[in-house]
């Protein structure tokens, strides 16, 4: 079912991945058998060595584009239940606060492209492809004060932010960016805001050149 390449590593076939997924349905398939799945995986989680193993061994690994692109499509207009979307807002605020300064700086130091510990956007992962192939030096998921931006250019003095459809249509959601934009631009910063959809359209505005 997996074929050896010339260095060492198996490649899964298009029969092996079939098998996999009617594998994992009849798994899931038993009441309970999700909740027990992620208690299960939290609890690995929990453990400093069994993370590092699994940053280590997904260090460096880029999805290809056509494979990312499937998955925005297949993603573009779902709407994640109100609830999820709480608990990994208040999960993300928990991990930060828990961070030491070193541990901060570690993760983005100020003028240097440095990768992210958390996974990135659909749309997110567009906007780091434009920039990487225009060459722009750039920061992802960079501090800034009291907020956290998906992108910042230093030499443009310039944050950018992408919006997805869901997040960023919550109640309330559109005021507290904007609060959130001209706190950071009476200290000097230039935003930019790409919407989901302008995103998929190829509509980046300023990005567009280096």
């Amino acid at each position: 079912m997996e074929e050896r390449t010339g260095r060492g590593r198996f490649v899964r076939t298009d029969a092996f991945k079939a098998k996999l997924r009617e594998a994992n349905a009849r798994q899931f398939s038993v009441p309970g058998a999700r909740a027990r799945h992620s208690e299960r995986t939290h609890q690995l989680w929990q453990d400093p060595d069994y993370r590092a193993r699994q940053v280590a061994a997904k260090k460096g690994r880029t999805l290809p584009l056509s494979q990312r692109q499937r998955i925005g499509a297949s993603h573009r207009g779902m709407k994640r239940p109100l609830e999820t979307g709480r608990r990994i807002s208040e999960a993300q605020k928990k991990r930060w606060a828990g961070l030491s300064r070193e541990e901060r700086l570690r993760i983005c130091t100020p003028g240097l492209k440095l990768a992210r510990t958390t996974s990135p956007t659909s749309i997110e992962m567009i906007v780091r492809d434009l920039l990487e192939s225009l060459g722009v030096r750039y920061c992802s998921q960079y501090p800034i004060g009291p907020f956290v931006v998906d992108f910042y250019i230093p030499r443009r003095r310039l944050v950018v932010e992408c919006d997805g459809e869901y997040w960023h249509n919550l109640p309330g959601k559109r005021e507290e960016d904007m609060r959130r934009d001209d706190w950071l631009q009476e200290r000097g910063y230039r935003v930019l805001r790409l919407s989901e959809s302008q995103i998929h359209r190829g509509e980046f505005g300023e990005l567009s050149y280096n």
